[in-house]
């Protein structure tokens, strides 16, 4: 899922040149049009349209790949590389932009997993999530964000408990800062947001925001190497619950680890200026 940018496409590209068999869900299948002119003729890439925000489309999908695990001769790897940010106070945040979000990060995905999971029984299989360490570390402004992550989390936690002893395997990966569209996405919404916090006269966000923009660009993993990793977890005999990914990660997580909650509260703050 979600094979048409970032993460996803690094994924189907590192797949296609291990020459495994993929089924590429995209909400607009002619955007990997490009992609896929770049592969070898014998790629083994089938697409089927997925809009995780529409339940139709995901019975369609689903129907579809439960048809394309049923001809597999070997065990299923389930790929959740859905995501999108915003970027908004939590005080401005409403009830539908919580929805929009968790429809499209949560809800969708999970509903077309789910519809898939007699297929998984017969087969057998891994489902890899690539979920944030925004689920474990929230920053300021992107709260809507990381309750989606967060969410995602405490599913999969439950559903590992759930198939223990059983031929499906669930893991999460929490990568880092991943050098992709999804930056330039939330710096245009920035943008769109200044004039209603002006209008509010929320001068605390605006200068928040202010130093999330005037700051470098976040510099982390290549998207190739996050689909190296999905790859290796997708290959794992016994994955573990969750995985860290890339030197941002590690560092952030070990630092929440070791030190007091207000200590850790001001370097964040620290980090945007």
């Amino acid at each position: 899922m979600g094979a048409s940018s970032g993460i996803g496409l690094a994924c189907l590209q590192e797949f296609v040149s291990r020459g495994w068999r993929v089924l590429a869900c995209v909400r607009q299948p002619a955007a990997l049009n490009a992609a896929l002119a770049q592969f070898p003729p014998a790629h083994r890439v089938e697409c089927v349209s997925l809009d995780v925000s529409c339940g139709d489309s995901i019975r369609r999908a689903a129907g579809t790949a439960m048809d394309w695990i049923s001809e597999a001769s070997a065990a299923v790897g389930i790929v959740n590389a859905i995501g999108v940010g915003a970027v908004k106070p939590v005080e401005l945040t409403s009830s539908d932009d919580y929805h929009d979000l968790f429809q499209v990060n949560v809800f969708g995905p999970m509903a077309f997993i789910q519809a898939l999971m007699p297929s998984l029984r017969k087969q057998g299989g891994r489902i890899v999530h690539v979920g944030s360490t925004s689920g474990r570390i929230a920053s300021p402004l992107t709260g809507n964000y990381a309750a989606t992550k967060a969410t995602l989390d405490a599913l999969v936690a439950c559903q590992r408990l759930e198939l223990a002893g059983s031929n499906i395997h669930v893991t999460l990966l929490e990568p880092g800062v991943v050098n992709t569209p999804f930056w330039d996405k939330l710096k245009a919404q920035q943008q769109h947001l200044l004039p209603a916090l002006r209008a509010d006269g929320l001068e605390r966000y605006e200068r928040l925001l202010g130093r999330r923009d005037s700051g470098n660009p976040p510099s982390g993993s290549s998207p190739a190497q996050v689909a190296r990793q999905v790859a290796a977890l997708l290959a794992t005999r016994v994955p573990r619950r969750r995985y860290a990914f890339g030197k941002d990660a590690y560092r952030k997580l070990a630092l929440q680890r070791l030190l007091p909650d207000r200590w850790f509260e001001w370097l964040q703050m620290r980090r945007l200026g």
